[in-house]
């Protein structure tokens, strides 16, 4: 849990590890990094040579609203990260995944995804959209499907590669954040009643 590329060192002999034919031997492209973005350790892991995929998680496509959401982008905004996006493609030729969980009335609007697709020119990103696990104390509320499905219209309506990625284990309270739900202090109330 937490940041991978905070513990760079220890996260590169783990991959080397899982993907050693005499360790667990797991294949590259099995095995995904994701990070919020931290530029000078993406540009470092471009000069690995692993063919391990790369997920950034995004989350908004302006820095006002990206900051607001990401503490990370105060330090590194998105030109800087765009930027290292590019180096990182061009150095690898691999695909980044663009993580970017949906959160209603937030960062879903039409203008949120006109903005992203124009982040996403290049052929080989690609944008994930995570539905959000809302909880009763949650500061947040997930879109609706309807509303995710109309954003990723408008990003393919401009070129832009997206997938809807399927929640799993909401039905039994077991998604992602949700675990966490059932000691939350609504939560405890609300089964006292």
């Amino acid at each position: 849990m937490g940041e991978p590329f905070h513990n760079y060192d220890a996260v590169m002999d783990a991959v080397r590890l899982l993907a050693d034919p005499k360790g667990f031997g797991l294949g590259h492209r099995h095995i995904t990094i994701s990070t919020v973005g931290l530029v000078p350790q993406i540009d470092r892991f471009s000069g690995e040579g692993l063919q391990v995929n790369l997920a950034i998680s995004l989350h908004a496509p302006s820095d006002e609203l990206r900051s607001r959401i990401m503490p990370v982008n105060r330090r590194y905004k998105l030109d800087e990260l765009m930027a290292a996006c590019g180096r990182y493609i061009a150095r690898t030729n691999r695909k980044i995944f663009f993580e970017y969980v949906m959160l209603a009335g937030v960062n879903d609007t039409t203008e949120c995804a006109r903005a992203l697709a124009a982040l996403m020119h290049g052929p080989l990103y690609h944008v994930n959209l995570i539905p959000y696990n809302s909880t009763p104390d949650g500061d947040f509320q997930g879109t609706s499907d309807a509303g995710i499905k109309a954003f990723k219209r408008e990003l393919e309506m401009r070129g832009t590669v997206a997938t809807i990625r399927v929640p799993m284990g909401r039905d039994i309270a077991a998604a992602c954040g949700q675990l966490r739900a059932q000691t939350q202090p609504k939560v405890k109330l609300a089964i006292a009643e």
